[in-house]
């Protein structure tokens, strides 16, 4: 942090006063497009979008979580029992 009374420059710079404090590039990046975002309305809405897109894909929906939480449960009854699930469920058809 470069925090001016307490961050990391300055206590770096009361160590080595030649040090240069360099930010890393992906902040440096990230610094700007929050930075463009505040006046382009339209690249904002295009990041917000693109964030929903890899939320999106990157977590499975709540019908498939339940599907699958469902899936071992019957999965361990059937463990538990000692008898196959799909001949269990046919006797009672």
């Amino acid at each position: 942090m470069s925090g001016q009374k307490g961050g990391v420059q300055t206590k770096l710079k009361q160590i080595y006063p030649y040090a240069i404090y360099i930010h890393c590039m992906a902040h440096k990046l990230n610094i700007v497009i929050v930075d463009t975002c505040k006046y382009l309305k339209y690249l904002r809405k295009l990041f917000n979008g693109l964030e929903a897109i890899y939320v999106h894909f990157s977590y499975p929906s709540k019908q498939s979580l339940k599907e699958e939480i469902d899936a071992q449960k019957n999965k361990d009854v059937a463990e538990a029992i000692g008898i196959d699930l799909c001949t269990f469920i046919c006797r009672f058809i």
